[in-house]
Order: C-alpha cells, then sequence, then structure tokens
C-alpha cells in the first residue's frame, strides 16, 4: 500500500501535524479573544443601559416635579380668579353705594338750601327754580319755616 509523500515522510508529517495543530491552537485564541470582546462589551453595555435607566428615571422624576409645579400654579390662577371675582364684586358694591351716598348727599344739600331760602323769606316760585323741587313741596317748607 502507497502512503502519500506526507505519511511517508516523518519529518514532513511532523510538520504537518505541527502546522495543524499552531492552525487549531490559533482558532482557539481567536475564538477566546471573542469570546472576551463580547464579555467586555456586554459588560460595556450593561454599564451604559443601567445610566440610560438612571437617566430615564431622573427624567421622569422632573417631569413629575414639573407637573406638579404647574398644577399648583393651575390652583394659584383658579384663586386668583376667584379673588378677583370677588374684587370686583366688592368694587361694584363699593361704588354703588357711594352713588347712593352721594345722591342722599345731594339730595340732602337741595332740601337745606330750599329751607334756607324759605327761611330769608323767598317766594315758592324761586325755591321751585333754584332747586327744583316740586311747587307743592316748596309751599310746605314756606309754611313750615318762614320766619
Amino acid at each position: 500500500m502507497d502512503l502519500p509523500f506526507a505519511a511517508s515522510d516523518t519529518y514532513s508529517f511532523f510538520v504537518l501535524m505541527i502546522a495543524f495543530g499552531i492552525l487549531i491552537i490559533g482558532f482557539a485564541i481567536i475564538i477566546f479573544l471573542n469570546i472576551l470582546y463580547i464579555k467586555n462589551n456586554k459588560i460595556k453595555n450593561e454599564e451604559f443601559y443601567s445610566q440610560i435607566n438612571k437617566s430615564f428615571s431622573e427624567l421622569k422624576e422632573s417631569v413629575d416635579a414639573l407637573g406638579l409645579m404647574f398644577s399648583r400654579i393651575k390652583d394659584n390662577l383658579e384663586d386668583f380668579k376667584s379673588d378677583k371675582k370677588s374684587h370686583e364684586n366688592l368694587l361694584s358694591d363699593f361704588k354703588s353705594e357711594i352713588t347712593r351716598i352721594a345722591d342722599g348727599i345731594s339730595g340732602q344739600d337741595t332740601m337745606t338750601k330750599a329751607i334756607d331760602l324759605a327761611r330769608s323769606g323767598s317766594s315758592a316760585e324761586k325755591i321751585v327754580t333754584e332747586t327744583g323741587l316740586s311747587k307743592s313741596d316748596a309751599e310746605a317748607l314756606i309754611r313750615f319755616h318762614k320766619r
């Protein structure tokens, strides 16, 4: 039986076996380095994802805090609106009261002027023209306040 040249020559077979062994060791080293690289990247990726999750958690807390602040601002604005409406109603009531008092004072001024005219002996027609009272009121004032 004829053996191939490599098998018949011991030295060539030995070199071939060494080359094949080195080739297998090289592939084993490459596979080992790939496994280390993948493991290292996995650890880096896990750290990166952990940082991203932490950032998202902080961002969520910030958004929640902003939501709470906006809610408080909205409540404060609602309170301000109701206070403003209350103040407007109060101011309107004050205006009405001041107008009523002013009308009363001007009415009293008219009556005081008419009484003074009646006491000084003025006629009913003069009292009517100067004060705007009716003729019957002017005549009644003259009867009660004439000297």
